[in-house]
C-alpha cells in the first residue's frame, strides 16, 4: 500500500482526510495529545483495519472522537448523578476520555464488545474539521505498532506505519504528548482508568473523590486503553530507577532531568535530556520521543530516572511502568 503524507495546513488535507474515511479506510491525524490512527467509528470493517494495522489485542477497547459534547447522548447513556453540560464546559475540547453506558449496539467494533463507550471531544481545530465535514465520529487509538512508543510526530507514524494506511496528516508535534486521562462516569464515584492530560488533583477538586483502577487481572478484559498489556515500549529494555540510585554503565543509554544529568555527568552520548523536574508538562510532552530516540541508539539498555507523581507526573510514571513491564 502506498501512503500519502499530507501538511495538515495543505489546502486539500481535510477534503483528502474526509474522503478517504467516507470510503472506509485509515488516516492518522494529530490530537493534543498524540497522533491518532482513525476509522469511522460506525463501520466495523474500518475498525478491524485498525487493529490489522497497528497489530492490536482484539479485546482491548478504542475511544470513540466526536466535535462536541452535544452528540454524547447519541451514543451513550447520560446517568442522572453527571452533569454533562457543566462537565463539557470545564473539560472539553481537552485531553479526558469519559466512559459510559452504550447507546444500542451500533459501536460494539469500536467498544470490542464491551457494555460501555469512551467518548471525548479532542482540542485538535483539524481533528474536529475533520469530523464536522465528514459527518463521522471518529474511533482513533494512537497510530503507531501497538506497544510501541505513542506517536507525537508524524515522523513517529510514519516509521510505524507506512505501507499499512493510506494517508497521514502532518500536523507538527503533539502539544500535550501523553494519551487522555480516562475517566469511568458510569457509577456516583468516578473510577480514573488511565492517567493523562488531565491530573488526578484536577479531577478531585471537581468531583470530591475519585477511585483510581490502572490495571486489570491477566484473565479480565481491559475496560480502557493501556490498563492490561505492556504499552509505550521501546525495543531496547526500559529501566526505572530513582535519581540517586543511578549508576553508570557503558552499554546504558540514560533518560535524565537536567537535574540529575547535573550531578551525574555522565558522557553526552550516553544522555537524552527530558528536560526539568519542576516542568513535568514539558517532561510529558517529550517522554515518547525520547523512548523513541533512545531506541536508536547502539546502547542495549534504556535507564530513566524515575519522576514525581504530581500532577502529569503520575501519568508519565505510568507510562513509564507500563513500558517497562515485564
Amino acid at each position: 500500500m502506498k501512503t500519502q503524507c499530507l501538511l495538515a495546513t495543505d489546502k486539500n488535507a481535510l477534503a483528502t482526510a474526509s474522503a478517504c474515511l467516507l470510503a472506509g479506510d485509515l488516516v492518522a491525524l494529530p490530537t493534543e495529545t498524540v497522533y491518532g490512527l482513525a476509522a469511522n467509528a460506525l463501520d466495523p470493517q474500518a475498525i478491524r483495519k485498525i487493529y490489522l494495522a497497528k497489530g492490536r489485542p482484539q479485546d482491548n477497547p478504542l475511544i470513540v472522537h466526536i466535535p462536541d459534547a452535544s452528540l454524547v447522548e447519541k451514543f451513550a447513556q447520560i446517568p442522572k448523578h453527571f452533569d454533562l453540560a457543566k462537565f463539557s464546559q470545564t473539560f472539553w475540547p481537552g485531553p479526558i476520555t469519559i466512559l459510559l453506558q452504550k447507546n444500542g449496539s451500533a459501536l460494539d467494533s469500536a467498544c470490542a464488545g464491551l457494555s460501555k463507550v469512551a467518548l471525548r471531544v479532542p482540542d485538535s481545530a483539524f481533528f474536529c474539521d475533520l469530523m464536522r465535514l465528514s459527518g463521522l465520529a471518529l474511533a482513533a487509538p494512537s497510530a503507531n505498532l501497538s506497544g510501541s512508543p505513542s506517536p507525537t510526530s508524524a515522523w513517529h507514524v510514519k516509521k510505524d506505519l507506512v505501507g499499512k494506511i493510506p494517508l497521514i496528516i502532518d500536523g507538527g508535534e503533539c502539544r500535550v504528548g501523553l494519551e487522555s486521562t480516562v475517566l469511568d462516569l458510569s457509577d456516583p464515584i468516578p473510577r480514573m482508568l488511565r492517567p493523562g492530560g488531565i491530573s488526578l488533583e484536577r479531577l478531585t477538586d471537581y468531583f470530591g473523590e475519585v477511585v483510581c483502577v490502572f490495571d486489570v487481572k491477566e484473565h479480565q478484559a481491559p475496560e480502557s486503553p493501556g490498563q492490561k498489556y505492556r504499552h509505550y515500549a521501546p525495543s531496547l529494555p526500559l529501566h526505572i530507577c530513582p535519581p540517586d540510585q543511578i549508576t553508570y554503565n557503558c552499554d546504558t543509554v540514560y533518560l535524565l532531568t537536567e537535574e540529575t544529568k547535573n550531578q551525574l555527568q555522565f558522557p553526552e552520548n550516553q544522555v537524552i535530556l527530558l528536560g526539568s523536574r519542576d516542568q513535568l508538562a514539558f517532561v510529558a510532552s517529550r517522554l515518547f520521543a525520547s523512548l523513541r530516540l533512545a531506541d536508536t541508539t547502539n546502547f542495549k539498555k534504556i535507564v530513566c530516572e524515575s519522576l514525581p507523581t504530581a500532577g502529569i507526573g503520575l501519568a508519565i510514571m505510568n507510562r513509564l511502568n507500563r513500558a517497562s513491564k515485564g
